[in-house]
């Protein structure tokens, strides 16, 4: 797991905003499990703070269960 989220830190995000960049699109990744202190963590904060910060986002999220794949020929290539 840690292997693959420092791939997308250090090679698909950094990407990702490059291709972003001349619509004006501002990437910003959130790894809910990085940044959480012990003392949060103890004091059962967790979860309080997740839900914050996915409050605060317009969330995309990449992962396991992503949905169905699209059908061939719905995308374009860019």
């Amino acid at each position: 797991m840690h292997s693959e989220r420092d791939w997308l830190v250090k090679r698909v995000f950094p990407a990702l905003r490059e291709r972003l960049e001349p619509y004006r699109v501002h990437l910003v990744d959130i790894d809910l499990r990085w940044g959480i202190a012990e003392e949060q963590a103890n004091n059962d904060e967790v979860l309080d703070l997740c839900l914050k910060q996915i409050d605060e986002c317009r969330p995309f999220f990449l992962g396991v269960r992503v949905g169905s794949p699209p059908v061939r020929g719905q995308l374009q290539d860019d």
